[in-house]
């Protein structure tokens, strides 16, 4: 594969899983390192007031990963988190969560059962919020066209 060809999807799922590997190795590796020095430090007794007055977090990436991740995510900000695609989905996913939340607000009869008996202990809000909350994204597209008629 040359460089300039864009990346399979396995390709693609082997160069995430690379990845997150290596930040997670390097995360507790450093980890690990961090809390060896405090455990030294204080003659392997170590109190809580010891773990506050550390001079540094005890968990966290090593400089070189630290610095490799601040790139990444600058890259992702840049690319994929700011792309005019993946606003508009968000956007498009916002409209969908708003008009279900006022939807069940104005018709609670349309919740399942089994969120009606909710009722009984919380607030409307509190219980149309949960309801949602545990949706699937797909299953939020479905409810929207059932009770919208569009998605």
């Amino acid at each position: 594969m040359r460089p300039d060809e864009p990346l399979t999807e396995v390709a693609r799922h082997r160069v995430i899983r690379r990845l997150i590997n290596g930040l997670v190795t390097d995360l507790l590796t450093e980890s690990s390192r961090r809390i060896d020095a405090l455990l030294r430090a204080c003659g392997g007794q170590v109190s809580v007031d010891d773990v506050r007055r550390w001079p540094t977090p005890l968990i966290g990436y090593p400089p070189e990963t630290e610095q490799m991740n601040r790139a990444l995510k600058q890259f992702l900000y840049a690319h994929m988190y700011t792309h005019p695609h993946t606003q508009q989905m968000a956007a498009q996913a916002e409209q969908v969560l708003s008009d279900l939340f006022a939807t069940y607000l104005r018709r609670p009869e349309q919740l399942p059962e089994s969120a009606r008996a909710r009722l009984d202990e919380l607030p409307l809000p509190r219980v149309v919020c949960d309801y949602i909350a545990g949706m699937t994204d797909r299953f939020a597209l479905r409810a929207h066209a059932e009770l919208i008629g569009r998605a």
